[in-house]
């Protein structure tokens, strides 16, 4: 009987953690916070401001290499996130950001790596105007390019400190694979016109209409001609001389006009 007692006493300490372990509750995780969304700037005049170092996240589009890239080449990036401003799309999502090549070298003898250095310039916005872009949040410096060493060795790119935005890869002609992701950021505020509002435009002021022609009594048959033209016709007679026009008959006595009718 103490021989079933203590074996009994034996499981039950043994299997006591066990079981405590699995009644005990498990921790609940923190809900995650929630960033504050940034206040919205607007012009005097009711328009957004796309504000300096918004981010734009994007990926490429197509393989990029040294070994077929040229000087000047075009790139497109495809924006992956929109950039909204009070419930306004600025920038959509499947948007297109633009850059070019500004240096290629193919690899060399010697196991001399290539080089490819591409320019991302702007990306273009919901009303067809562009907004330019950057490779830094912040232009005045910092800890920007510790923060970016993930990037650099997960994608093999590396962001140079300076605008718009440079790719520079060192490699036997490293080939950047279409969907490689990249964020730039927008340099400089830019005021948002919401498709369909043109900027308005200041109206000419109209021209006060020309004074009345007129014609009184008195007035030269050379001042009649200086305001009407040319009459239509003139008839003379020995004491007076009458000038016709469409409208109008002139009536002068020694050049002068006494009626007009």
């Amino acid at each position: 009987m103490r021989r079933l007692c203590a074996l009994f006493l034996t499981i039950l300490f043994a299997a006591g953690p066990c079981l405590f372990a699995q009644q005990a509750p498990e921790p609940q995780a923190a809900p995650a916070a929630t960033p504050p969304a940034a206040s919205v700037k607007y012009t005097p005049d009711g328009k957004p401001i796309l504000a300096d170092s918004t981010p734009v996240r994007m990926r490429t589009r197509r393989n990029l290499s040294s070994a077929d890239c040229k000087v000047n080449d075009q790139i497109d990036f495809e924006v992956l996130d929109p950039v909204v401003l009070d419930g306004l799309t600025v920038i959509p999502q499947g948007g297109i950001a633009m850059g070019k090549v500004t240096e290629s070298e193919h690899k060399k003898s010697m196991g001399r790596a290539g080089k490819l250095n591409i320019v991302i310039e702007s990306v273009k916005m919901t009303n067809g105007e562009k907004a330019a872009l950057r490779a830094e949040k912040d232009t005045k410096g910092g800890g920007h390019v510790g923060a970016m060493t993930g990037a650099i060795v997960a994608t093999s790119i590396v962001f140079f400190p300076a605008a718009p935005l440079f790719l520079f890869v060192h490699g036997k002609d490293i080939t950047i694979p279409s969907g490689t992701e990249i964020t730039a950021y927008v340099n400089g505020d830019t005021v948002f016109s919401p498709p369909g509002q043109a900027p308005e435009q200041a109206l000419a002021p109209i021209a006060p209409p020309p004074p009345p022609k007129t014609i009184s009594v008195g007035q030269t048959k050379d001042e009649v001609i200086a305001i009407f033209g040319q009459p239509q016709k003139v008839v003379k007679l020995p004491t007076k001389e009458m000038l016709y026009y469409p409208d109008m008959k002139v009536t002068l006595v020694e050049a002068k006009v006494t009626d007009v009718q």
